[in-house]
């Protein structure tokens, strides 16, 4: 466990990720607001899902995900399921959120270990985009 100090306020880190409960800071609408962005953005999925693709918290933790992508039709991927994992950061809209496939995928913007290559995850990333715009353009 270490600590880092983002916008000052201290957050305790622990080796999975940010465990939300043991954030120490002097304002309370931090918190809320990092659990409402994430949490609209989950119900907004369940209400409104993207084609070929679900996703859902990742056991108990707000801040990652599982989604899991049908291969389209008519393409290389047909009939194939992939996992990826989603991060999103402690200022999660400010910064974009980390994805990894974890199910073995050949694509030209997805290395070997499962890091995706997306502009829009990377230097095109704006606080204005949604998870689900993220997971559209995967697709």
């Amino acid at each position: 466990t270490f600590l880092e100090v983002f916008d000052r306020h201290v957050i305790v880190l622990d080796i999975k990720g940010i465990n939300t409960s043991q954030i120490i800071k002097g304002n309370k609408k931090v918190k809320d607001k990092w659990h409402s962005s994430i949490s609209k953005e989950l119900a907004d999925l369940g209400s409104q899902p993207v084609a070929g693709c679900e996703a859902s918290l990742s056991g108990t933790d707000l801040f990652h995900w599982t989604a899991v992508f049908t291969g389209p039709p008519d393409s290389p991927y047909a009939g194939g399921t992939f996992f990826m994992n989603i991060a999103f950061p402690a200022n999660y809209p400010s910064k974009p959120p980390r994805c990894n496939f974890t199910t073995r995928i050949y694509h030209t913007n997805i290395n070997s270990n499962g890091a995706i290559y997306l502009d829009i995850i990377q230097d095109r990333w704006s606080p204005d985009l949604s998870i689900a715009k993220v997971l559209e353009k995967i697709l």
